[in-house]
């Protein structure tokens, strides 16, 4: 298993442009180099190519340890084999598109009514306008108009092209239309392509992961980081695909924190809190906390420290709650 890039280069020779191919092939292990020169022959001229500050060939390809890194290309293939969303929305994108230009062609040569003479004196000029007169005096001069064509046919096709191409790609059709929806019905209708947001967060998100897991591999053998754990978890994590009420959902994660099917934590994460704003916010309670605890100690001396009734031992205990404390001040 291997990767292979292949491009074109135009480098200056003695004052002469000159063009090359340059192929790279991306083993497990190891890492080839290749050129080759212009000309008819140039496909089968790939000769080793070596780097002027480098002249290994080919170029190793493991960690410290001698253990093969892994081919250095990681694929984000669509649908788990590349194939493109657009496969089979082109051949109706196409059609759509004719129908546009027949749309507009029949516009031009018949959606406006045509005005006809027939008879008498040819008109000098033919103006048509609002409030436009013609006029023949001679009686054999007949005026007549031509209606102009239904192009109803025409633009029912065009919505039919995209009625498909929303059946195809799995889209509510408000989204060709712009029409107004409510939020229950819209979530109703986005289920094909909420199915398909997911599937691709699960393929995408795994190919994410491995270009993370090898960047840190990378960084552990060419570069300088070495506090990274050998057993790190590395994990995609996406918004959600979904429409939803923000204030029924953030409502939602409250009270499921109340009950405590979930944690603090668990809930600022499902309220889209990060670590910055996670991190602040327990600064903030420590804060308070400390605060708290201090004022408590205070009460305590001051309480401690105040004349004692007779045969009334002093209040020693340390662990009072802030509740019972204020009942005592």
């Amino acid at each position: 298993l291997f990767a292979s890039k292949r491009w074109r280069e135009e480098f200056d020779a003695d004052g002469k442009i000159k063009i090359r191919v340059r192929r790279t092939l991306y083993y497990p292990d190891r890492v080839e180099k290749y050129v080759t020169g212009s000309g008819p022959a140039s496909e089968a001229g790939w000769v080793p190519y070596k780097d002027e500050d480098n002249g290994t060939w080919p170029l190793p390809w493991v960690d410290a340890d001698g253990k093969p890194l892994g081919v250095a290309v990681i694929p984000f293939l669509n649908r788990g084999t590349g194939v493109s969303e657009l496969q089979q929305v082109l051949p109706v994108q196409v059609a759509l598109n004719k129908t546009v230009v027949d749309i507009i062609a029949a516009a031009d040569v018949s959606g406006f009514p045509i005005y006809t003479k027939t008879g008498g004196k040819a008109l000098a000029t033919v103006d048509v306008f609002p409030g436009a007169l013609w006029q023949d005096t001679n009686p054999d001069a007949k005026f007549g108009q031509l209606p102009a064509a239904d192009l109803s046919p025409i633009i029912a096709a065009f919505d039919k092209f995209v009625q498909t191409l929303a059946i195809i790609t799995r889209r509510p059709l408000s989204m060709f239309t712009g029409d107004n929806v409510s939020g229950e019905s819209l979530k109703q209708r986005e289920a094909g392509i909420v199915a398909q947001a997911k599937a691709a967060t699960v393929l995408f998100g795994n190919a994410w992961e491995d270009c993370l897991y090898m960047g840190v591999k990378l960084a552990r053998t060419f570069g300088s980081v070495s506090e990274i754990a050998d057993d790190v978890n590395i994990s995609t994590q996406w918004a959600d695909v979904e429409t939803r009420n923000e204030e029924a959902y953030r409502m939602a994660v409250r009270e499921d924190f109340r009950v405590g099917i979930i944690d603090q934590q668990q809930a600022w994460d499902d309220l889209g809190y990060d670590n910055d704003q996670q991190g602040a916010m327990l600064r903030r309670a420590a804060s308070a906390q400390a605060r708290q605890i201090a004022n408590a100690v205070r009460v305590i001396r001051e309480t401690n420290a105040a004349p004692q009734p007779v045969n009334v031992p002093p209040n020693t205990n340390t662990n009072a709650t802030t509740a019972e404390l204020a009942a005592v001040g």
